[in-house]
């Protein structure tokens, strides 16, 4: 039992290391990635009413105080072994609350359902144009059944011919992130027919019925992959994290890759919704941060990427 645990701490954690590695390689700096979004987007700025900006601030307050509990964790390595888990929770809680709030400013759409959060940012992906940079712009439209799968982008295929998890991820990270892409996919198949199994009060789901599942659903992306982490760390597998018993070292770069992750992809949505609201408005909903008790906490983040965006619109 302990060997199985290690093995899926190590699989959950090659693949943030992986795709931590893909932004490194892909981006020299937050600077890059600002301009690069800014390049690909409509710069047009929208006016919102006080109401509608007051629930957009509230909704970035809600991301950035999450991000800063999960930087938080950093600090105190000797119990990062058992914080973990919940940073990965962390993570995706900060990460949803900025969509959220993407979704009210970019789009004017009220979306709280995960689900329905998921299937909305998964179709603006697949129909973006590249609005969204690599890795966050791939996708897998595939059946997660086949040995091989590809997923893809604007411009780009990737074929999904890592089966093992826990080869180091350092030389092709791009082939752990399709692995996890593919693998979240077929957790949505299984899901899927769980549920229509116990609907429909059968034991199992035949081929055809499997078929028209892996048919009808929508594209996996990596928002979904984060998801499938909070959802077992939170409710199926804490027990790999607590038993594991990996090496400190280990969990720093567990800590780290889920930091970066974070960080990047909140720069990403904070950039397109600076845009929207505009420069103004955004200095605003800034300065309430740099006039709370969380200013200096909130320095080499939030207000650290602040900066770069609101120097660049």
């Amino acid at each position: 039992m302990k060997g199985n645990y290690i093995e899926r701490y190590h699989a959950y954690s090659n693949y943030l290391l992986a795709i931590s590695t893909i932004i490194n390689n892909e981006y020299d700096s937050l600077e890059e990635i600002v301009d690069l979004v800014i390049s690909e987007n409509d710069n047009q700025q929208v006016e919102f009413s006080n109401s509608k900006l007051t629930r957009i601030s509230q909704l970035l307050r809600n991301s950035w105080l999450t991000e800063i509990l999960l930087n938080q964790t950093k600090d105190n390595e000797d119990l990062l072994q058992f914080s973990n888990p919940w940073s990965m929770v962390h993570s995706y809680y900060a990460i949803y609350s900025m969509l959220v709030a993407y979704f009210e400013a970019c789009r004017n759409r009220e979306i709280k359902a995960h689900q329905s959060l998921l299937k909305s940012i998964g179709s603006e992906i697949q129909y973006s144009n590249n609005m969204f940079p690599v890795p966050w712009n791939y996708y897998c439209l595939e059946d997660p059944r086949l040995g091989i799968v590809e997923i893809e982008n604007d411009s780009n295929i990737i074929r999904a011919e890592l089966g093992n998890a826990l080869i180091s991820p350092r030389k092709n990270p791009l082939q752990h992130f399709a692995l996890f892409l593919k693998t979240t996919r077929q957790r949505q198949v299984d899901k899927k027919k769980d549920d229509w199994k116990r609907q429909n009060r059968k034991k199992r789901a035949s081929k055809n019925k499997t078929d028209e599942i892996v048919n009808s659903l929508r594209p996996t992306t990596f928002f979904d992959a984060i998801y499938r982490l909070r959802t077992r760390t939170n409710y199926e597998d804490i027990d790999s994290f607590m038993f594991a018993n990996v090496k400190k070292s280990d969990s720093i770069r567990f800590i780290e890759a889920i930091c970066n992750i974070v960080e990047t992809t909140l720069l990403i949505f904070e950039t397109l919704i600076a845009l929207k609201v505009g420069r103004n408005s955004f200095e605003s909903i800034l300065r309430e941060i740099q006039n709370s008790p969380i200013t200096n906490v909130a320095q080499d983040s939030i207000l650290n990427r602040s900066s770069i965006i609101t120097s660049r619109i």
